[in-house]
């Protein structure tokens, strides 16, 4: 596959013509420049892959290696084709925003880590340097887009092969040491593109786990949430917990193979649908760690905290007799992928129907008449009008009253007795 690939042509047949467009212009501006231009990473390796392809990743290189090459090309470039450029990082990259195109663009470059989960050092390099510097082998092909190269890969590491045979390795064994992320990664890519991991690949992931401690809580919880907005984040889950990456983000936490089957009937429920699943198991003292250890904004700290709360009061969703009102009490305000990471994954079935029926019927429910319309229907100002909008509430839940009429006399039979 290796030296038969006609990478232009398999461009030309899977990007849209606006983005081939883009990229052939991009290496014409950059010969004319004196940069040269390559298409890198998930773009090359989706289009190998034959898979739809996201946004596109270019290096830029010069005859003598500068760290500011992507941020002079990618102004070039805006200033040619009509873009905005955003500031440069640390690390020699700049976003191009071409018409919604976003490109990310990068200066060739190596890296070197002082010590697991720091954020590296970076130099200007060549492209072959720059490849080395890569996660894995199938991320680590380029394509030269310069005008009379135009379609030729170069892959150093191996890439196309790996490819060829569904193969996910890492370019060298102290990979997974330097950036644990990687590990998270891993775990993404092996069900998302359909590969396996490579003996030596794996030996070097398992042995390097425990590096994953030394991430910063912000890097964890980003790695957290490309993996639960994974298409199935049940499977990338499943692989974390197979290498021991869960634990290593917090000992206990864990996957279980109950949760694989409970997710897909909750994936409508988005990213934090797993979430609830991944808190279901952990006692109240660890959700707050893992709140902590993730640095969880407001709304992911809610769910994982809600998740053991509704466990706590499952018991309480058997009992017999239990009326809508009540079961709205229990679950009222908790969150809704709290309530149904419970009603997907509880064996027992009356409670279950009733978190199911909380989530799809009784959290939608309110009173029609509001704290004006008391007034206005002559209730005085004060704590009387809380205890009527709750007593319409509960009215409601029960079946007791079930239009704006049947609450106004409710209220009229409460103001006259």
């Amino acid at each position: 596959m290796s030296n038969t690939v006609d990478m232009a042509r398999l461009m030309s047949k899977q990007l849209p013509r606006h983005l081939m467009a883009f990229l052939v212009g991009s290496g014409v501006q950059g010969a004319n420049n004196g940069f040269q231009v390559y298409l890198v990473g998930g773009m090359v390796r989706d289009v190998l892959l034959n898979r739809r392809p996201g946004d596109p990743d270019l290096l830029v290189q010069e005859t003598v290696p500068t760290m500011d090459a992507a941020e002079r090309f990618a102004i070039m470039l805006a200033g040619t084709l009509g873009g905005s450029v955003s500031a440069p990082s640390q690390f020699g990259t700049v976003k191009l925003d071409v018409d919604g195109l976003v490109v990310d663009i990068a200066t060739a470059r190596r890296e070197t880590y002082e010590s697991p989960g720091a954020l590296p050092s970076v130099r200007p390099a060549t492209i072959e340097g720059d490849q080395y510097r890569r996660d894995f082998t199938v991320n680590a092909i380029a394509v030269d887009l310069a005008p009379n190269r135009f379609g030729t890969i170069l892959d150093h590491a191996g890439g196309v092969e790996d490819i060829e045979h569904r193969v996910l390795a890492v370019l060298h064994d102290k990979s997974f040491q330097d950036d644990p992320t990687r590990c998270f990664r891993a775990a993404r890519y092996m069900p998302r593109l359909g590969l396996h991991m490579s003996m030596v690949t794996e030996t070097d992931l398992r042995r390097s786990v425990g590096a994953v401690a030394e991430l910063s809580a912000d890097r964890v919880r980003h790695e957290m949430e490309r993996m639960l907005a994974e298409p199935a984040p049940e499977q990338a889950l499943a692989h974390a917990e197979d290498f021991g990456l869960l634990n290593a983000v917090l000992p206990g936490l864990s996957w279980s193979p109950a949760m694989t089957r409970a997710a897909p009937a909750i994936r409508d429920a988005g990213p934090l649908g797993c979430l609830a699943l991944l808190a279901t198991h952990l006692s109240k003292e660890d959700a707050a760690k893992f709140a902590e250890r993730i640095n969880a904004p407001a709304q992911w700290a809610s769910v994982i905290e809600d998740t053991v709360t509704v466990r706590e009061r499952l018991h309480e969703l058997s009992d017999e007799g239990l009326t809508s009102a009540r079961v709205y009490s229990i679950l009222g305000g908790m969150a809704s992928e709290a309530v149904r990471a419970w009603a997907v994954l509880t064996e027992e079935e009356v409670t279950a129907g009733r978190l199911r029926d909380y989530y799809e019927r009784l959290r939608h429910v309110h009173p029609a008449l509001n704290g004006d319309d008391l007034l206005a229907l002559g209730v005085p100002e004060g704590p009387f009008v809380g205890e009527l909008l709750r007593e319409l509430l509960i009215a409601r839940l029960n079946g007791a009253v079930s239009s704006r009429g049947d609450e106004e006399s409710l209220v009229q039979r409460r103001l006259s007795a």
